[in-house]
């Protein structure tokens, strides 16, 4: 060791060198720890948007359920179910409910719900007239001894649409001008659909049918939408078909709630060795999902039709295109 500052042992003073040697381990140390550190967190972010953008993080429960309030009842409790318009602020809905308590099955009701202490309640609001049916989840029993769950229902939309042919004329329903382009031929036309202010259609099942579905291809698939290859080729319990050789494709659509138009594409595909002949059809029609309770398992249901085959859409917007 260096008895006094400058002493040198083999050309450098030990105590310094010990030194440097000890600071260096220590720096290394740290630089790796930040660099695992950055590693981790990298790997941490990439591994979320993976998730996010593949749908692979937790479950949604979408724009149709929303949560009621949180406080705790310290005693019996009258519940008012106060509605409104979503998209037109102030206005105020009427209607019924149902509602399940601590997840038991749904019991029809009021607008005015009785709760005890502690219960936690999911209530569907039913207007049944103009505005489709909405869902407040959890809402925990407010403080006694009243109180009030605020929700907010859609407008049902009335739908404008136009679908033109391959030349851009606009196709009026049930009249002949689609040429039939001939065997193998492809159709891409162009499908505008419009709703009305402040309203919205609620996410819709649209269902293509082609009437001469044994001249339909397979590859690729005689219809789509938007590019898009349908959710199922089986014809839904709930929908009866208008040709008995029809191909039935369904798609899940969002909803419309905005008046700019939407534009969509209808892909239409005939196989090599058949065509769409004149007199065959494509029939497009887009049912609105609903909010309601099934009857046979007494469970909330956000679909088209119950698990009977009864269609509970508060809509359906249709288009037929006729082959000449």
């Amino acid at each position: 060791m260096c008895s006094k500052p400058g002493e040198i042992f083999r050309g450098v003073c030990f105590d310094y060198a010990w030194g440097l040697h000890k600071y260096t381990q220590k720096f290394m140390a740290e630089k790796i720890q930040g660099w695992l550190l950055a590693v981790i967190v990298g790997i941490v972010v990439i591994a979320a948007f993976q998730m996010h953008w593949f749908g692979l993080g937790l479950a949604s429960t979408g724009e149709q359920t929303q949560t009621g309030p949180s406080y705790i009842s310290t005693g019996a409790t009258t519940l008012t179910v106060v509605g409104s318009d979503s998209l037109s602020p102030g206005t105020s809905v009427t209607g019924t409910s149902q509602v399940s308590v601590n997840g038991g099955l749904f019991a029809a009701g009021t607008f005015s719900i009785s709760a005890s202490p502690n219960d936690v309640l999911d209530v569907l609001v039913i207007n049944g007239t103009t505005y489709h049916n909405a869902v407040v989840s959890a809402a925990k029993t407010p403080q006694a001894p009243t109180g009030r769950i605020n929700v907010a229902l859609a407008k049902n939309a009335s739908v404008t649409e136009n679908i033109y042919t391959t030349t851009g004329l606009v196709i009026a329903s049930g009249t002949q001008n689609q040429t039939d382009l001939g065997n193998g031929a492809s159709y891409n036309l162009k499908d505008e659909m419009t709703a009305a202010a402040l309203t919205s259609t609620n996410d819709m099942v649209c269902i293509i049918e082609i009437t001469a579905g044994n001249n339909a291809s397979t590859t690729p698939a005689g219809a789509t939408l938007n590019g898009q290859n349908a959710i199922s080729t089986s014809k839904p319990i709930w929908y009866t078909t208008a040709g008995i050789n029809s191909n039935v494709y369904s798609f899940n659509v969002p909803a419309i709630s905005s008046s700019a138009t939407q534009t969509f594409t209808v892909g239409l595909n005939a196989k090599s060795t058949g065509r769409f002949s004149a007199g065959s059809q494509m029939i497009k029609t887009c049912y609105t999902k609903e909010n309601f309770v099934d009857p046979n398992t007494g469970k909330l249901v956000y679909d088209v039709a119950d698990s009977n085959g009864l269609v509970k859409s508060m809509a359906a917007y249709s288009k037929t295109v006729t082959f000449q």
